[in-house]
């Protein structure tokens, strides 16, 4: 059995969250309780997540791309920096050459995005990385896992995507 909790307030806000009423204990053994999002949305969120500023809006559709607040919400300038700082820790390690555009370059990438791959146009259920080139450290866009591991297997050659793609639709059906 886990151990009590403060229980949270009805009208008590967290982000774009209002708290509504006590769900009762979740699968986890965590409280959980019934929010109101800004947008009109019913969820239902954990005690903890809701504290602690992991669940801050329904995040369902545009409702959690337009709050302004901590790193953990999407869309947001500390959500940016974050992004890009894990970027560039990510290249250091790996030995490529670290991204030289700013937080406003990733905002405005994710803005173009509108939450789809911009490589194949999928909307990604998963967070989407921010790819960049290697070689010179350009940011290029918001891409899903598939894209991204598919870049990295071509070693970001051109030339072999076109000559994949070509070899595939060379085929029968």
């Amino acid at each position: 059995m886990g151990r009590p909790h403060k229980k949270l307030q009805p009208g008590e806000r967290f982000g774009r969250l209002v708290a509504q009423k006590y769900l009762g204990v979740g699968k986890h053994g965590c409280a959980m309780y019934l929010c109101m999002c800004d947008c009109g949305r019913l969820v239902s969120r954990r005690a903890s997540d809701l504290r602690k500023g992991r669940s801050t809006s329904c995040e369902i559709g545009e409702c959690h791309r337009r709050w302004r607040g901590g790193f953990l919400n999407v869309g947001s300038e500390a959500w940016a920096q974050k992004r890009l700082a894990s970027l560039k820790r990510q290249s250091r390690s790996a030995g490529y050459a670290e991204p030289y555009e700013g937080v406003s370059r990733v905002l405005e990438l994710w803005n173009l995005s509108g939450g789809a791959c911009a490589c194949c146009g999928h909307e990604s259920q998963s967070t989407l990385h921010l790819d960049h080139c290697h070689e010179t450290g350009r940011l290029r866009g918001f891409i899903c896992k598939t894209c991204n591991t598919c870049i990295g297997y071509v070693q970001e050659r051109s030339s072999r995507l076109v000559s994949m793609a070509v070899w595939v639709g060379s085929q029968p059906a």
